[in-house]
């Protein structure tokens, strides 16, 4: 979720950690610095989203992002000069310490929770992390 405030955007994100069924492992919500825009910040969730997956010991990954233009730039190999090139860098070089690693994009619809996380990362000071179960709003609104 991205709330405009006069030019910068919050950096707010949610990220969630499937195993090979589909189950939920690690749910994570959280909120940052102020960025530029809402490609910048899908830029920094995905950078979030990876070291958070190294963090948890995943080696092998698949990026979901309904961002396409971000999908598009790490998965090219050219080098990229936009305003979000050196957070595509760093995307993609912890996506090399990952076995395997590929990036995906999908509809927003396809990505209800990751988006459900951010709403509620407002209440929290930092992050919050669920891990081995959905957090309750989730449960309530079957997004899982």
């Amino acid at each position: 979720m991205v709330q405009c405030s006069k030019k910068l955007v919050d950096l707010v994100w949610g990220v969630i950690i499937r195993d090979e069924d589909g189950l939920p492992i690690v749910a994570l919500s959280s909120i940052g610095r102020r960025v530029g825009d809402a490609e910048e910040v899908e830029a920094y969730a995905l950078v979030w989203a990876l070291r958070f997956a190294l963090e948890v010991s995943t080696r092998t990954i698949i990026v979901e992002s309904d961002s396409l233009q971000v999908i598009k730039v790490v998965q090219s190999p050219e080098e990229d000069f936009s305003q979000i090139g050196n957070i595509i860098d760093e995307a993609k070089a912890i996506s090399r310490m990952f076995s395997s690693c590929s990036f995906t994009h999908v509809l927003r619809d396809g990505n209800r929770v990751a988006h459900s996380l951010p709403k509620h990362a407002k209440g929290y000071v930092s992050e919050h992390l669920w891990l081995e179960e959905v957090p309750p709003f989730l449960k309530k609104s079957r997004t899982i």
